[in-house]
């Protein structure tokens, strides 16, 4: 009898050391609330759509059963889609991606929201870029020079809802308070895109030669909803890109090498298990990474560095 009581004694002890060390472990969880991309907050967001995928499921019919995976696949994606530019800029060394005003401006290299239907990005710039300008462009004057700002967009927009955006919707400005207008033939960003879409363009300025900490102002009608993003990383930010750390890539496999970004080009050659070569480029989207030789599908490479770092060239 003694045994026994004294067994039941230590089970009750476990159960309650149990129960404290996970109402710790939920608390220190819940302490993570305040960032939701921490580790804690993404698996506790994920916990959550498993949980409530499993208390709603239903074994009714196949049609049922294909809407309830979809609901989790949708959950899980939001996870995704709001935690991925923050998790890459972290491990980047970047860890405020600002709120989009004039003091907190959005990071360089980070997609903001702009509150209109798409994502907005200034992935790099080029300065000077006198070099490059349009042909029907005068000569920088003295003092001045030419800079291109690259940016990215993606379509959120409701279904049916098309993004559209051009240079002209940018402004720049910098230490000098001067506000610059876009150049318009060297300008290329003028997109209408479908939900879900991507693209990307250039948008030109012509500045003085000694303004700095560049500032992108997009502002889409007459000076409404100002949305600011850094035009180049804040002192001390580190963000991988062209010029940048190097993106290797190997295969895991034996896989094609193609002509472009997709299966409906020609073959090109092949790279083979273990094969390893310096990306140059990417389509929009990431799906394919270019090398020299051509291009192959991401999935079935080994990335070493960050493929949003590489320029957008097919």
């Amino acid at each position: 009898m003694r045994r026994i009581v004294f067994a039941a004694v230590w089970l009750l002890l476990l159960v309650l050391s149990i129960s404290v060390l996970a109402q710790e472990d939920s608390e220190a969880v819940a302490l993570d609330e305040t960032n939701p991309c921490s580790a804690g907050s993404i698996f506790q967001r994920v916990d959550g759509s498993y949980a409530e995928f499993e208390a709603t499921r239903s074994a009714e019919d196949s049609l049922t059963a294909f809407n309830d995976i979809q609901n989790l696949y949708e959950s899980l994606g939001a996870v995704l889609e709001e935690c991925r530019n923050v998790v890459e800029l972290a491990a980047s060394g970047v860890v405020e991606v600002g709120s989009g005003t004039f003091d907190d401006p959005y990071a360089f290299d980070y997609f903001g929201d702009t509150g209109r239907g798409y994502l907005l990005k200034i992935r790099s710039i080029v300065r000077p870029s006198d070099q490059y300008r349009h042909r029907w462009d005068d000569a920088a004057p003295q003092g001045w020079e030419y800079v291109a700002l690259v940016a990215d967009v993606q379509c959120i927009s409701p279904e049916g809802d098309f993004c559209e955006i051009g240079y002209s919707d940018f402004e720049l400005t910098g230490d000098n308070g001067s506000v610059y207008d876009y150049v318009s033939y060297s300008s290329s960003l003028d997109l209408k895109l479908r939900p879900g879409g991507e693209g990307s363009g250039s948008v030109w300025f012509l500045i003085q030669t000694d303004d700095s900490n560049l500032l992108a102002m997009f502002e889409e009608g007459y000076r409404t909803g100002l949305v600011v993003y850094r035009a180049e990383p804040a002192p001390g930010q580190v963000v991988e890109g062209p010029g940048g750390n190097t993106v290797t890539i190997t295969a895991t496999t034996s896989i094609n090498v193609r002509g472009g970004p997709g299966t409906s080009y020609s073959v090109a050659g092949s790279f083979q298990t273990g094969q390893q070569e310096t990306a140059v480029g990417r389509n929009s989207a990431g799906t394919w990474v270019q090398m020299e030789r051509g291009w192959v599908f991401a999935q079935l490479v080994r990335v070493d560095g960050t493929i949003t770092s590489l320029p957008v060239t097919g």
